[in-house]
């Protein structure tokens, strides 16, 4: 599993940590679009869709990574591949879901659902539920 993402949304991360061969932390890449690839629920790697910023991060070889609403716009598992010139490849793994749904676990929206869950295929509900439904 990977972080959990909020679709349709921008978003910042730090990525890394990024190493040479050795294990040693690299703090001066340059990273850009043509650094990041990225694979939206299985599909094979693309490059970015919207415009990916780069910027280092306080700790020597992680790096900040900005994703625009069209990268994030794909539900499932997004994972996010960085190789940079003289660093070992680094990636990060997500796991996009509904807007809806990600507010209802994370934050205050509660979760819809269809009323008919409840009850039979003809919708008989128990009296007990019928006044829940009705707020009676």
């Amino acid at each position: 599993m990977g972080i959990p993402l909020k679709a349709d949304t921008n978003v910042t991360f730090a990525i890394g940590a990024f190493t040479d061969g050795s294990g040693v932390a690299l703090g001066s890449l340059t990273l850009n679009r043509t650094n990041v690839w990225l694979s939206k629920n299985g599909a094979p790697f693309g490059t970015l869709d919207g415009v990916a910023t780069a910027y280092a991060a306080p700790r020597t070889g992680y790096y900040y990574l900005g994703l625009g609403t069209l990268d994030t716009n794909t539900k499932g598992h997004l994972r996010i591949d960085v190789q940079a010139t003289g660093a070992l490849p680094v990636w990060q793994d997500f796991d996009v879901w509904l807007a809806q749904a990600f507010d209802s676990i994370f934050g205050t929206d509660r979760l819809q659902v269809d009323v008919r869950e409840q009850g039979d295929s003809t919708l008989a509900f128990t009296t007990q539920q019928q006044t829940d439904i009705r707020g009676n």
